[in-house]
Formats: C-alpha cells, structure tokens, sequence
C-alpha cells in the first residue's frame, strides 16, 4: 500500500501493534484484508482455473506469507483461492470457512478453531497447463483441509500431526461407565 492510501497509517498502526503482541482478527473482508495480496471479490469467474481470472489488490500484510479467503467453504471458493495461488506460489492460500477461524500462532503455527474448517494450498509444486477453453489444468498443488483443533506449520508448509497445544480434545464418545477415572478407551476388560 502506497504511504499516500488512506488506509496506509491504519495498516501501519495495526503492523505495529501486532508487532508488540498484540492481536488483530477479522470476518469476511476483515480476514481477507489481512494478507499482503488480497481478493477484491469483485470481477472473475469463481469457478473456473484461468490465468489473471481473478482480481487481487494490495492488502495490508499482518498475516504474513498467506493469501486468505472467508466464507470458503459454503460458498465454494476453492478455485477463486487457487486461481490466485498459482500467481502467487510462494504464498500459501488459506480459506477459512464461516464460524471458524485460523488462529495465526507466534511459533509459526496456524490452529483452526470453530466449527467448520480451512484449508491450506500449497502452489509452490503446481504445474498449470492451457487448455483450449482457455482454462488451466493443474497438477502438483497441494490442498490440506484442517479441522477445528488441527494445525499447520506454516515455516515448514505442512500439517501438524498432533493436537495443537492448549486444543480442546476432539468430541467422541465419552469413555464407558465402568472405565477407571483418566481411562478413555473405547474397551473394558473382561473377568
């Protein structure tokens, strides 16, 4: 954003709050704002794959090394958020679906919390061919879709295989009457 935009000393200010520990969220436009590259969400077909198909402007940077979408799975973003990535495949897409958020950690982690999911695309490996509509054929992208309570690393550019720390425990079933305190498996000895 250039310094004469008049969101520019917004941007700055929340940069610089950020920076001191603090913490910046958004819904909607509010989460797509946050990446340095943003979709405008005006103009382009949302559903097909085609170079320069999708419109993005400057955004303002405090989720850095991503490019975020919202309301991404209800509303089928998947190909508007990799149309993109493919322009931009040393950033990571991330789409966050509605009532659910990515928790950007200081370790270089991100945590899905809520109720639905995100997903991550990884174009750093994608290949795109042209097809004669017009539209891409690609290969080589990489789509990991979290559920509330997983993580990803994003330094690493891969999914955690364990629960994030301070996660709540995934819903199951609760352990069967019987079970000693702390005991939750799904089996009770037999005499």
């Amino acid at each position: 954003m250039s310094a004469e935009h008049p969101l520019e000393r917004v941007g700055a200010n929340l940069r610089a709050m950020k920076k001191a520990g603090g913490v910046v969220g958004g819904t909607s436009a509010g989460t797509a704002c946050q990446s340095a590259v943003m979709l405008t969400g005006t103009g382009g077909n949302e559903r097909v794959l085609r170079y320069g198909n999708i419109p993005t402007t400057e955004g303002l940077g405090l989720a850095e090394g991503v490019i975020m979408d919202s309301h991404f799975v209800v509303r089928r973003r998947h190909k508007r958020l990799m149309n993109v990535v493919l322009e931009y495949p040393e950033l990571l897409g991330v789409g966050v679906d509605e009532a659910t958020a990515a928790w950007f950690r200081p370790d270089g982690t991100l945590e899905v919390v809520g109720e639905s999911a995100v997903l991550v695309y990884d174009g750093r490996r994608a290949q795109a061919a042209l097809q004669p509509d017009e539209s891409l054929r690609v290969t080589g992208m990489t789509e990991t879709t979290l559920q509330p309570g997983q993580g990803y690393d994003l330094r690493a550019r891969s999914p955690l295989t364990a629960a994030m720390p301070d996660a709540a425990p995934p819903a199951g079933d609760p352990p069967p009457e019987d079970a000693a305190p702390g005991d939750t498996s799904d089996e009770t000895s037999q005499p």
